[in-house]
């Protein structure tokens, strides 16, 4: 009987012995637990915003950038030297993306579609090309200008570019308050006929077509000079 007790005795202290250990290892194995959680918890967190970012930056729509074709037409021969100096635009030009005139009152850009540099050395620049330089030429006249108007404009029959540049040319060689020997203003509209590479490059590829009949326009004005 006391035997029996005893074991007794003996098993309720097992017992409680060993639940005091469980009970002491609860808390470790409950932190391990909680920080893998967290652990787990914080990777799935990364990788969703991670995902988002990445998919954010494939869907942003990326700007297109133009320049004017500087290939010369060929088609416009000065009876002079002419070196463009420089040309200005108006405020509304200012601008790098692509103007486009909606209506008489209504002025808008497009959203992805820009120029490169400003519309008023990239005029400078195409002019030159079409004039080219003739050093050997016994007289040199030096054009500055102003751009009116270098757009898209949306009118009935479809879109079409417009150009209006204001010259200015004198003799090199004289003081600048001498009067010009020419000053014109000079206007050409360009049907945006459909190249199959989008509105923006079709407009484009009209301004340079204008530009072109700009230059020979003033080859024309310079012939009684």
């Amino acid at each position: 009987m006391r035997n029996e007790v005893g074991l007794g005795v003996t098993m309720q202290e097992s017992e409680a012995s060993q639940e005091a250990r469980l009970f002491c290892k609860r808390p470790a194995s409950r932190w391990r637990h909680c920080e893998a959680l967290g652990k787990a918890l914080a990777l799935g967190v990364l990788t969703i915003l991670f995902g988002s970012i990445c998919c954010g930056c494939a869907s942003t729509p990326q700007t297109r950038y133009y320049t004017l074709d500087m290939s010369p037409s060929g088609t416009a021969h000065a009876p002079c030297d002419i070196k463009i100096e420089r040309i200005d635009a108006t405020e509304a030009l200012s601008r790098k993306e692509i103007l486009v005139l909606r209506s008489p009152t209504q002025v808008e850009y497009y959203a992805l579609d820009a120029w490169v540099e400003n519309v008023g050395e990239l005029a400078r620049r195409k002019l030159q090309a079409e004039f080219g330089r003739n050093p050997d030429a016994s007289r040199t006249l030096t054009a500055r200008g102003r751009l009116e108007h270098f757009e898209q404009v949306d009118g009935p029959a479809g879109p079409e570019a417009w150009v209006q540049l204001r010259l200015t040319f004198q003799n090199r060689d004289k003081r600048p308050r001498t009067a010009p020997v020419l000053e014109q203003t000079y206007e050409v509209r360009r049907p945006a006929e459909d190249s199959g590479q989008g509105a923006a490059a079709n407009v484009v590829k009209a301004l340079s077509s204008a530009l072109e009949q700009i230059a020979r326009d003033v080859t024309r004005d310079m012939v009684n000079l």
